[in-house]
């Protein structure tokens, strides 16, 4: 995930912020909001969703859900679209926008205020139990609250949420 911020002027001369999101694979980002509502800012790029699974497989490759649980592509990655793996890439004739894997990034614009909080993080801080997009954005406030916004405590009581879950 990539995140690019720059800050603004409205007429009126409030200051706000347009927020850029480009994202491949499966790491997450959001806005938090003063109020407690979020705003998601990436989507994860899985194999089994349609219209991944329909690129793979007119590429030659094929989605299979593991013993696990957890779909892979050609019995491998978890994701469709990456920076990376590039022997997934290989097919001469194909353009780097269909082969199985590809690394064109969905893009998100949106807007932030003073006082929202950009949250970026890992596929692990998601896949733990409970560890939704609302709950995250939950624990996320609520731990801003209890620590009066001591970014690092903030963190770590993020990091070990999911660690212990």
């Amino acid at each position: 995930i990539m995140v690019v911020i720059e800050q603004k002027w409205s007429r009126a001369g409030h200051l706000f912020f347009r927020v850029h999101a480009a994202n491949v694979g499966d790491s997450r980002a959001f806005l938090l909001r003063r109020d407690g509502s979020f705003v998601t800012l990436s989507a994860d790029h899985k194999p089994n969703d349609p219209d991944e699974r329909q690129r793979i497989e007119s590429a030659g490759g094929h989605v299979k859900k593991m013993g696990n649980g957890i779909w892979r592509l050609d019995g491998s990655l978890a994701l469709s679209r990456a920076f990376g793996d590039f022997r997934l890439k290989q097919e001469p004739s194909l353009p780097a926008d269909a082969q199985r894997v590809v690394a064109v990034p969905d893009v998100v614009q949106t807007f932030a205020e003073p006082g929202d909080i950009l949250f970026l993080a890992c596929d692990g801080m998601f896949e733990a139990r409970g560890m939704t997009w609302s709950g995250v954005a939950a624990l996320l406030k609520e731990s801003l609250e209890e620590m009066r916004g001591d970014l690092p405590r903030v963190a770590y009581k993020l990091l070990d949420s999911a660690f212990t879950r």
